[in-house]
Formats: structure tokens, sequence, C-alpha cells
């Protein structure tokens, strides 16, 4: 793609490095003396959707954004550098825990910063995701339906989720 399409820019879908990265801070909340990593996998997962979505298409700002989380554990909120500067919240915790250093070796991975670059600032597919579990509860897999059955489960599914998505709700 790169060759034959050089004038195309390739996003990844921010729902599933979330997914990836908080699995990984749960893991390592199960290390001993780690137990706090597990308790900010949420709040990292959420920050990286805040990082791609209000750094414009910019993969260099939405790095930084993500790389100074890590200092909202150790309560340090200014001088991330001249792209985000400094933070836009209240005040945290303790610099040289096992679990601040496990915490901060899965967010600063050099890997997932190189990803980081490359999130999709808009378009995401957890609406999808978030359906398609809909629809697995309606419409087990493991239970056979006849066609008018499972078309009055899929409608239903439909009806469900799209009474209670937040892009509706006014």
């Amino acid at each position: 793609m790169k060759s034959d399409r050089p004038n195309i820019k390739h996003y990844f879908d921010v729902w599933h490095m979330a997914k990836g990265v908080n699995s990984k801070l749960e893991k390592k909340g199960k290390i001993k003396g780690c137990g706090d990593v597990a308790l900010w996998a949420r709040s990292v997962s959420n920050h990286m959707y805040w990082c791609a979505a209000s750094s414009n298409g910019n993969g260099e700002v939405c790095v930084r954004k993500m790389a100074v989380h890590i200092n909202h554990v150790v309560d340090i909120h200014e001088g991330h550098g001249n792209k985000f500067p400094e933070c836009v919240h209240d005040q945290l915790r303790r610099q040289n825990s096992k679990a601040y250093i496990e915490l901060k070796n899965v967010v600063k991975g050099s890997m997932l910063l190189k990803d980081i670059q490359k999130l999709s600032p808009a378009e995401q597919t957890s609406s999808l995701e978030s359906f398609h579990k809909v629809v697995c509860f309606f419409a087990p897999k493991a239970v056979h339906f006849f066609y008018p059955q499972m078309r009055a489960r899929l409608y239903l599914s439909a009806l469900h989720f799209n009474e209670n998505s937040k892009d509706n709700k006014q």
C-alpha cells in the first residue's frame, strides 16, 4: 500500500489498541506489588481515546499526549514539551514504586508510541463492536434459529442498539 497508494493516510482503530493496552495493564496489575497498575488500566485506555480525538490527526501531538499520561500518576502536570506543554486536569501519586515502573513500561513502550501516531482521529469501530455484542445477546451463536426468528431477533437488536446508543440521545 505504501508504494501503490502513497497519498492515502492509514490509521489504526483506537478500540483495538486501547483493548490491547488495557489487557497488558490488567496482566501487569496481577504481579505482586503492582496492584495499582490495574487501577490505572481504564484511565490509560480512556486517555488513548482522548488523545486520538483531540489531536486532529497529528501523530506527534497524539504521542506526546499519550506519553505524558504517565506523569499524571506522579503529579507532574507541566513541562511535557512544546507540542503539549501542560495537562488540562487536576492532581494524582508516587514515582519510584514497582507499580509505577510497570505502568510506565507499558504506556511508554516504543511499539505502542510508534503505533499511537497512526490512531484514527475520528472513525472508530467501537460502535460496530458494541452492536455486534447486542446481536450476540439477542441471537446467541450457540443457539439455532430459523430464518423468521433470526430476522426478528436482528431487528430487535437493531432497535435496542439504536434506542440506547449515545449518538441518538438528545
